[in-house]
């Protein structure tokens, strides 16, 4: 089945839909949600099957039709296992342009935090998460400076601004 994404202009207007592949390979604007899972001092590290770089505790692109938050949710669920009960707080929605091999990619990232304790485990979604593990996230970001190409580009981005909600 294929999956439609919003396709945004540089507002962050919706203009109609598109597949993460053919707004990639055109370089349109699009959107996308970034989780970050917060155990205290530590951060959700999340450890991608695809390729085997670090990533955000939770992220996805945002579906046709479908509205930041509830894309920041359902891919909390989808991905780790995330109860409705436990709040998402949004942070904060910024443009991100890159270019990445052959692609310019244009994400709005939309970021979220969760702050969670023990008695929640998150459980990895198979498929799509090799394994997930908690580190303090300064050590994370000390990581990053020094072993930049272990993560994702977009983690390396979002944690930037992340990282001010944090202090």
């Amino acid at each position: 089945m294929i999956e439609y994404i919003a396709r945004v202009d540089e507002n962050d207007v919706v203009t109609g839909k598109t597949t993460k592949q053919e707004s990639h390979k055109n370089g349109w604007h699009h959107r996308v949600v970034a989780i970050f899972v917060m155990r205290g001092d530590k951060l959700l590290i999340n450890r991608r099957e695809d390729n085997g770089l670090l990533d955000h505790s939770v992220g996805g692109h945002v579906l046709y039709g479908e509205e930041y938050g509830a894309a920041a949710r359902r891919e909390s669920f989808e991905e780790i296992g995330l109860p409705e009960n436990i709040p998402i707080k949004y942070l904060e929605k910024f443009l991100v342009s890159e270019k990445n091999d052959n692609a310019i990619l244009r994400h709005w990232f939309s970021l979220y935090r969760v702050n969670i304790d023990d008695a929640f485990i998150p459980q990895a979604q198979a498929g799509e998460v090799r394994e997930l593990f908690f580190q303090n996230i300064f050590d994370v970001i000390s990581d990053m400076e020094t072993r930049p190409d272990a993560y994702t580009r977009g983690f390396r981005t979002t944690i930037k601004v992340f990282i001010k909600y944090n202090k």
